[in-house]
């Protein structure tokens, strides 16, 4: 009888450790749900399953078993551990672009060479020098359905997003102040001298909420905005119409509205996460920027590029125009996309997971 097979999951997230990042709750986590369906699988196939937190405390429980391990964006000092404790290196991923993950693609072809296979973004390909063991990563979602809601009793225009600085080096105190701020510049040079593509597009955000903001019709949503707005400096200065409210479930509250704001952080090739398809599966219309290929990914007819209007203004004033028979049109052709096996064979969480374990079998 062969060893007994454990597949350790290197998540790299504290609070999501002791097993956690493996339960049920993770389907309402974004980009992570995929977990809670290769455990299930596993389970089915009678192999164990923990988190590299765990296994650290129970080394010696597992010692005759043969072990594999995901690793979520891998360093050297993570490979050197597998290595010392005979850990298989099956897996590793970003779900970052580059420009926000600047140390573990600017050593990806060193840490590909120990993998079966490394999963990015498109654009990540154009980093490696062997491509043989590289996957398309695209963004994993738990396809959840929502029910429609009448044009007429919709609002128009909402935008979920967790608070961020407008500047990151902002003081609170003046120590750091002095000590972030030449920080801050020092990163930016670092990211234009080893990438030299992809793009920080985040001033996108900053551009929108402070033009939208005075609109009652616009609505915000998102974590920590109530400190934000307190202690930034670039968000004291705007008077919302409404006041940017926290929020549990993003697709119980998208559903009330015809249109959301869908922006990437960064343009970088396939960069393409959960907030577009969060207006989907919503019945909401996305307003996106972002990936320059969007539309090789997901359908033209069921988004509206924000890139074709001159200013948020602009942008505005064509929602505020759209009738009904325009906005059912859209919608109509979002439905049809986020019910085709197209959408469902690419950012189905559970298709993902069952991916992954047809990968893991051909190295047991």
């Amino acid at each position: 009888m062969g060893k007994k097979i454990l597949l350790i999951v290197d998540n790299k997230i504290p609070e999501l450790g002791s097993g956690k990042i493996l339960q049920k709750k993770m389907l309402s986590f974004h980009g992570l749900g995929f977990y809670y369906y290769l455990a299930e699988r596993l389970d089915s196939e009678g192999i164990d399953y923990i988190t590299l937190d765990l296994y650290k405390n129970r080394v010696r429980e597992y010692n005759d078993y043969k072990r594999f391990v995901i690793s979520y964006e891998c360093s050297h000092k993570d490979i050197s551990y597998y290595k010392k404790n005979k850990i298989v290196m099956f897996m590793s991923y970003s779900g970052e672009s580059p420009i926000n993950s600047l140390k573990y693609h600017k050593n990806i072809n060193k840490i590909s060479a120990h993998f079966h296979c490394i999963y990015g973004f498109i654009g990540v390909s154009k980093l490696l020098i062997n491509k043989s063991n590289f996957r398309t990563f695209y963004w994993p979602m738990n396809i959840k359905y929502y029910s429609k809601k009448k044009f007429e009793d919709r609002f128009l225009l909402a935008y979920i997003a967790s608070a961020k600085s407008k500047f990151p080096y902002s003081p609170r105190y003046r120590f750091t102040y002095y000590y972030r701020k030449p920080r801050y510049y020092v990163n930016w040079l670092i990211k234009k001298r080893y990438l030299g593509y992809g793009k920080d597009i985040s001033n996108y955000r900053f551009e929108y909420i402070r033009k939208l903001a005075t609109s009652k019709e616009f609505y915000l949503f998102g974590k920590g905005w109530t400190k934000v707005l307190k202690e930034d400096r670039f968000f004291k200065s705007i008077e919302f119409a409404n006041i940017p409210e926290e929020v549990d479930d993003k697709g119980c509250k998208l559903q009330n509205f015809k249109f959301t704001l869908c922006f990437e952080n960064t343009l970088f090739p396939g960069y393409i996460t959960e907030k577009i398809f969060d207006a989907m599966l919503a019945g909401s219309v996305p307003v996106y920027v972002g990936c320059n290929n969007i539309t090789q990914e997901v359908p033209s007819e069921c988004f509206i590029n924000v890139n074709d209007f001159s200013s948020p203004e602009s942008l505005l004033e064509y929602l505020r125009s759209m009738d009904k028979n325009d906005w059912e049109l859209i919608y109509s052709r979002i439905i049809a996309y986020i019910v085709s096996e197209e959408f469902k064979n690419k950012y189905s969480a559970k298709l993902f997971a069952e991916e992954l374990y047809c990968e893991l079998k051909k190295i047991i």
